[in-house]
This record gives C-alpha cells, sequence and structure tokens, in this order.
C-alpha cells in the first residue's frame, strides 16, 4: 500500500482534483457544441473520456468527483427539462444511473490501474538500484579482496580445497592461484600437524562452532615457515547448508619476534629492577610528591610498612635536621626537569635516624614536564657515623681519649663485676642467692633503671620473675608470663638468643622502655633469662651485651650446679632412706622369722620336758597338747610370712597368672565371711554384708586372689575393731567394675599414716594397742593382688572409722 500511494504525494491535490474539472467542463461545452448536430440525445457520451483522464491522473477520488459532477452538469444541460436537476422521464434517470456505475468502475479501474504502474515502475527502480549497489559492492569486495597485500584471504570447498586465491596470499605463501587452487589447503600445515589430522579437525570445529582461531606456524611454497594469526569461518546459504569456509591468514611472525624481544626486555628489566631493589632504596611519588610505590628496602630502612607509606609524601620520614631552604631548593630542581643529587638525613618510624644517597629523577610528559618522581636511594649511615666520629676525632682528641678511658675504665669494672658475681655464684650453691646477687650487681655495675631473673616451667610454658633490683620503676616481682603468648620474645631466648628492643606503644605502667633479654642456659637447655631494663633512647653497647651474657653463662653454669647439688642431696636422702628401709626390712624379716623360730624352739624343749617326766605323756597330755598348738600355729606363722614375701616377689615381678572362674557375688561372699563372723562374736563385735537391693552380675576374676584380699582385709578388721563395734563389707557394682568396700567402726588411721600403709613391714605407730602382731605384709600384698586383678585399693577415714576399697574388672561384663 505504501507503494500504491507513494505516487499521489508527488502530484498536488490541487491539480488533481483541477484537472478532473477542468475536463468535465470541457466536455460539457464541447457537447453543448454538439447540440445542433447530434440533439439532445447521448447526454453522458462526452463525459467518460473526463472520468478516464480524472481517474488516470489523479486516482480514484478525482475520477468520482468528475463522475459526479459529469451527472450533475448533464441533468442540468442535456436533460429535459433544461436548466434544472429534475428529470422528465424514468429512462433518463436509469441511465444517469448507469453512467454514475460506470464512471465508477471507470474510477476504480483506472486509480488501481495506475498505482499497479506506479507499483511496477518502483519496484523495477528498486530492482535495477540493488543490483547496481550489488554490481559496484561485488567489484569494490573482490577489489579489495584481490588488492589486499597483508592479509591472504581465500575461500574453501566444505572439503577444504582452496577455490580462490588473492593477491596478498600470492605474496604471503608463494604459490600462484594456477598453482594452488584446486589444492587441498593442509598444503600450508607442517608434515606434524598433517600426520595428527589437524587440517581436518579444523574444518570439523568451525563447521561446529562457526569460526575457528589460532597462532601456529604455517608452510610457504619453499619450505620456509612463518607465524600465522588464521581465521576459518564456515560459509552457510539460506537453507541452512555449508557452502564452504573462507581463511584469512596474516603473517604476525614480526610481532611474535617483537614479543618475544619485549618479553626479553621485560625479564632483564625485571632482572634489573630485582637488582635495583636489592641494592637501592627506591620510591615513586606523582607530580605532587605523593608517594605511590616503594620497595622492600625503604619499608625496612623506615620501619614502616607498605601500607602506612602509600599516599604520604616524605615528610613522614623527615627528621627536622635540613632547614627549609634545602628542601625549597630540591623542588625547585626537578619541578625544572632536573636531576637532583644530595645527602639526607630521615628518621624511621622507631625514631632512629639514617642517612641515603639520594638520586631524584624526574619523569617527563609529552609537555616535557614532570608527571613522576623517582627517588634512588642508597643508605650511608655508617659512612655517616664513620665521618661523624672522624670528625669528632678531629675536632677533639682530647674528648676521644677521655672517653676511651671511661670505656677502659667501664670494661675494668666490667671486669671486676664479673669477677664479684662469676665468685659469688660459684660459691654458693643456693639458687635463690646465686640469681639475687647476679641481678644485684649487673642493676648496680650498669646502672640500669631494674634488672631481673625469671626461671623457666617449660612444661607449664610459664615464665616467672623471682628475683629483681629496681631503682625507679614498679617492681614486677612474681609475675608470671605464659611463654606462648608472646612467641616474638620467647622464641629467640628459647633458641639461645639475646633481643633488645625497645617498645613502641608505650606500657601502662612502665612508658616507653629499652630493654635487653639474654638467656640463661647451658648444653641442656634454657633455664630462665635475665632482663635489663633503661631508658627509651638507651642503646646496649657491645660490652654490655658481652657482660650480660657472661654473667648469663655463669648463673647457667651454678644454677647446674645447685640443681646438680639438690639433686645430688635428694639422692642421698633418697639412698638414706633405702638404706633405712633395708635395715628395717632386715630387722623386720629377721624379727619375723625369728620370733615363730623361738617360739618353736621353746615348744619343743617344753615336750622334752613333759616327755621326760615319770608319767610321760599320760599325765601331761593337755599341756602337750598346748605346746603341739603352739608348734603348729608358729609353723603356720612362719611358713605364711615366707609365702607373702615370695608372692609379693612374684607379683613385682609379674610372673602370676591369672586363674579366672566366675562365681555368684552373694553366695560366694556368705562362705568368704563365715568363719570372719564366729571370731567377731566372740570378740563381741558385729558383722555385716551390705548387698543393693538389685541382684549383682556374676564375677568373673582370679577368686583366690579376691579372696586373699579380703580375707587379709577382714582380718584386719577383726584384729584392730574394739568390741562392740561394727565392721561391714559392702558391694558395688560399676559397668565393668566391681566394688569391695570393707570398713569398720571406732577405729581411725591418722591422716599422716595413709600414705605409708601400703609400704612393706610398715605398722602404724600405736595402731596395736592389743599387742597382737602382724608381718606387715598384708597391706602390701593386697595392694599388689589389687593391681594384679586389673583394679586397685584405696584407704579412706572419717572420725571414728576406716574403710578400704578394692576395685577389680568384671571380665564377664
Amino acid at each position: 500500500m505504501a507503494v500504491g500511494t507513494a505516487w499521489l504525494k508527488k502530484r498536488p491535490w490541487q491539480l488533481r482534483y483541477g484537472l478532473a474539472v477542468v475536463t468535465t467542463v470541457t466536455s460539457l461545452l464541447i457537447r453543448l457544441l454538439l447540440v445542433p448536430i447530434l440533439g439532445l440525445a447521448g447526454p453522458f457520451l462526452l463525459f467518460a473520456p473526463a472520468i478516464m483522464l480524472s481517474a488516470w491522473y489523479g486516482g480514484f477520488r478525482p475520477g468520482l468527483v468528475a463522475t459526479a459532477l459529469s451527472c450533475l452538469l448533464a441533468t442540468y444541460f442535456l436533460i429535459e427539462p433544461i436548466f434544472s436537476v429534475s428529470m422528465a422521464a424514468p429512462s433518463d434517470f436509469v441511465r444517469m444511473l448507469l453512467f454514475s456505475a460506470i464512471g465508477l468502475q471507470i474510477s476504480f479501474l483506472s486509480g488501481r490501474l495506475l498505482s499497479e504502474r506506479w507499483r511496477a515502475l518502483a519496484s523495477a527502480r528498486r530492482a535495477e538500484a540493488v543490483a547496481g549497489s550489488l554490481e559496484h559492492s561485488e567489484k569494490r569486495y573482490r577489489l579489495m579482496i584481490e588488492n589486499v597485500r597483508d592479509y591472504a584471504i581465500y575461500s574453501l570447498d566444505p572439503g577444504g580445497h582452496i577455490l580462490n586465491w588473492n593477491y596478498g596470499a600470492e605474496r604471503l605463501k608463494g604459490y600462484q592461484a594456477n598453482e594452488v587452487i584446486g589444492q587441498h589447503f593442509s598444503c600450508f600445515y607442517t608434515p606434524d600437524e598433517v600426520q595428527q589430522g589437524l587440517p581436518q579437525i579444523v574444518l570439523d570445529q568451525a563447521a561446529l562452532d562457526g569460526r575457528w582461531e589460532q597462532q601456529g606456524w604455517r608452510l610457504r611454497k619453499d619450505g620456509s615457515r612463518f607465524w600465522a594469526d588464521v581465521v576459518l569461518t564456515a560459509l552457510w546459504d539460506e537453507a541452512g547448508s555449508l557452502r564452504g569456509f573462507s581463511e584469512v591468514v596474516r603473517d604476525i611472525s614480526d610481532r611474535k619476534a617483537a614479543e618475544e624481544r619485549l618479553r626479553q626486555l621485560l625479564k632483564e628489566l625485571t632482572g634489573m629492577q630485582f637488582a635495583l631493589d636489592q641494592a637501592a632504596i627506591l620510591a615513586i611519588t606523582d607530580r605532587h610528591g605523593t608517594i605511590v610505590y616503594v620497595n622492600d628496602r625503604f619499608c625496612e630502612i623506615s620501619k614502616y610498612s607498605r601500607q602506612e607509606l602509600i599516599g604520604q609524601n616524605h615528610r613522614i620520614i623527615n627528621s627536622g635536621y635540613h632547614p627549609k631552604e634545602f628542601f625549597s631548593h630540591l623542588w625547585s630542581t626537578i619541578q625544572q626537569g632536573r636531576i637532583w643529587h644530595g645527602e639526607i638525613k630521615n628518621q624511621a618510624k622507631d625514631g632512629t635516624i639514617y642517612w641515603v644517597n639520594t638520586t631524584i629523577v624526574p619523569f617527563l610528559n609529552e609537555q616535557g614536564r614532570p608527571h613522576q618522581y623517582m627517588a634512588i636511594r642508597f643508605d650511608i649511615t655508617p659512612q655517616k657515623h664513620a665521618e661523624a666520629d672522624l670528625q669528632e676525632l678531629n675536632d677533639s682528641l682530647e674528648a676521644q681519649v677521655k672517653e676511651r678511658t671511661a670505656q677502659l675504665q667501664q670494661a675494668l669494672s666490667f671486669e671486676a663485676t664479673l669477677k664479684r658475681i662469676t665468685d659469688k655464684v660459684r660459691d654458693s650453691l643456693d639458687e635463690s642467692q646465686i640469681l639475687q646477687t647476679a641481678v644485684q650487681a649487673l642493676g648496680e655495675g650498669l646502672g640500669v633503671r631494674s634488672c631481673n631473673a625469671a626461671l623457666y616451667d617449660l612444661e607449664q610454658s610459664t615464665s616467672t620473675i623471682y628475683y629483681e633490683y629496681s631503682t625507679s620503676l614498679i617492681p614486677v616481682k612474681g609475675r608470671v608470663a605464659q611463654i606462648e603468648v608472646f612467641p616474638e620474645l620467647y622464641q629467640p631466648l628459647l633458641e639461645g638468643q639475646y633481643i633488645q628492643f625497645c617498645n613502641s606503644v608505650p606500657n601502662p605502667i612502665r612508658g616507653r622502655v629499652a630493654m635487653l633479654a639474654c638467656p640463661i642456659f647451658d648444653d641442656q637447655g634454657v633455664l630462665g633469662d635475665l632482663w635489663l631494663i633503661n631508658d627509651k633512647d638507651y642503646i646496649f653497647r657491645e660490652n654490655e651485651l658481652r657482660l650480660v651474657q657472661q654473667v648469663a653463662n655463669q648463673c647457667a653454669i651454678a644454677l647446674r650446679q645447685a640443681h646438680l647439688y639438690q639433686e645430688a642431696q635428694t639422692q642421698v636422702q633418697a639412698l638414706e632412706r633405702l638404706n633405712w628401709l633395708k635395715d628395717d626390712f632386715l630387722s623386720t624379716v629377721s624379727h619375723e622369722l625369728r620370733t615363730p623360730v623361738s617360739n618353736i624352739k621353746l615348744s619343743i624343749r617344753m615336750l622334752e620336758l613333759v616327755m621326760n617326766q615319770e608319767d610321760g605323756l599320760n599325765g601331761s597330755r593337755q599341756k602337750a597338747m598346748q605346746y603341739l598348738q603352739i608348734l603348729k600355729n608358729e609353723c603356720e606363722r612362719e611358713i605364711s610370712l615366707i609365702n607373702d614375701l615370695l608372692d609379693l616377689q612374684r607379683l613385682e615381678a609379674g610372673k602370676r597368672a591369672l586363674n579366672l572362674e566366675t562365681v555368684t557375688v552373694q553366695d560366694w561372699l556368705t562362705a568368704l565371711t563365715q568363719p570372719f563372723q564366729e571370731r567377731a562374736v566372740s570378740r563381741q563385735q558385729t558383722l555385716e554384708i551390705r548387698l543393693p537391693p538389685q541382684a549383682l552380675p556374676p564375677l568373673m576374676s582370679d577368686i583366690p586372689a579376691l579372696e586373699r584380699i579380703l580375707s587379709e582385709l577382714l582380718n584386719n578388721a577383726c584384729k584392730y575393731t574394739p568390741p562392740g563395734e561394727t565392721i561391714a563389707i559392702s558391694v558395688t557394682t560399676h559397668s565393668d567394675l566391681m566394688q569391695f568396700t570393707v570398713s569398720n567402726s571406732g577405729v581411725e588411721i591418722p591422716a599422716h599414716e595413709l600414705s605409708r600403709i601400703f609400704d612393706k613391714f610398715y605398722r602404724v605407730p600405736n595402731g596395736d594397742p592389743w599387742k597382737q602382731g602382724g608381718t606387715g605384709l598384708g597391706l602390701a600384698l593386697v595392694q599388689k593382688l589389687a593391681q594384679h586383678l586389673g583394679g586397685d585399693v584405696r584407704v579412706s577415714c572419717r572420725p571414728n572409722q576406716t574403710a578400704f576399697t578394692v576395685e577389680v574388672v568384671n571380665r564377664a561384663a
């Protein structure tokens, strides 16, 4: 529709509708002139050309206007009554309607025909323009492709055979068009790539992804290689069929070589930068002097971190030594694009001063103005110190002599102090006297504000200050420090190294002070440390360090001697105790073995006397039986003692095996306590068995050993329980453990004796008011048997009551 009506916009509406009016009026005038010849017949005859002309030129609407105007003029001028728009005959009305229909049809057909004509003309013109444009584009494209010199551009069929060849390809690869067209493009690949099937892989990948790009080696006609940038593009038609490929190849050997040179240059520059970083102190600032880069040596010498320096200017390390004019001249020089050389005195973060030999190089922009500055510095602090020392030597030799004399006197004083300390600590075997002497002498000899000594407990990882000398600082004696909390301090000390530092953050008690810590150590490890504390600006000199180290070494030797002496004393005491125990053991064993033998000997003598009487055994049978009973009891006592000794020896040597058997606790315990029930009744004692309300599980253990344990405990309870008191045996169970508790009232073991009652042959003093005697091996054997059963025995006392608890493993659990 847009094409059909576009032609109307090219013709003014006044002309289109004016032509309809003019042609209609002209047709009327011609018809009026023919009235004398034709009369009034055919009034609409000459109006048809006017309608056709109006519709042909102006379209449907002007044709419609011409039709309406023709009907009106013909009715008024040519149909009777004349000069009236009314009609006398119906036939005239019919003719007018017929003419109107024909006029409408003519207008519509003429307008449609005209519209189609214009559309056809527009289409033809567009096609002609497109064809011309395509031809022109094709010529330009072909001209462009064929004349490209830097790129090899050619197309391939779907199988990879070359279809065309441009001048750039001929120049780049050395083939003429007639030599290469029809060849497979694999001739450009190296033999290894062809053997690996890379050309076909490339075609498949480009067909799959639509495009394939790579950089690699390609071959020329003469066999030489070049580094190429290759782009392979798949070509598809409108139906989606693969029509072939276009390949664009560019020789980038120069670029690759340039990149390699650039990489090598970058490597060299990196090496140069590394070497410069290792040797020099570097900083880069912007044109305003704000630091944008510093190297590690800058941070190291200034004591500032990189984060603290970036964004600042060099006033952060200004020592205040140089006047403002010095820096004004510096800035004036470099702002003019000139290099500045000089020596600058700076101050580090911790307040230390250092000198640097500085060269500042301005970097100029395209306008020749500085946009950055690089400062290359070298630490000349030692040289400046040497210069200062030399100047000082030149200026005042007398002061130098005095200083040397003072140093010599100080060295002599230090030597005397060291000798005094050495003599005192070596003559002492008292740890407290050794360390207190050392800190007192060091503090007074060096004139420090405080000196203290700490001892380490490496198992608890603690350091405790035991000894201190202080003149003006708050005492810290007794302070305990956790070693792992301060690894930066104690790790060097534990490795045998001294440390000297000034705390950057003021201590809330001491403020900022200078400190020297030296370890007290020998070949067996670190024993403690010596700390010297002085004013914050104080630096401990080399001779002071040597003195402190020598004192620490002497302290380590003395402490080790003291420890060895204490250990020797302890060993002597232990040996004395062992010797006493041996003597006591031999005395006890001798007594215990001799007493039954004496009784046996006496009983035999008495039996001899009885048998030598006239009536022999007939008259003194009762006495003979009494003596025989004594013999039997004493033999059993001797055998029991020997068995106890043998059992203890086997248990201590681990040679007794477990003989496991299972019993019902209640029945077994009732049978075990039956003899003791009768004994308790005879002694006016009460023996109770206390079992829990719930049934006890079966017990699997070495029952004879357990019976011996409980029998020994019940025997002791019966021996030492006063009349009228109670003996109780109770049983409890916990998981795989079973506890037997034998308690008795009316008797109590002193608390200070509890730790020794399981010793061999030990008897509680005054613990046997009835003088019933015993071997002193019973409880020792009870303890060994309990441990043999996988348990233990313990004793507890309350007022007027003693309880022994035996815990054994129930192997049936």
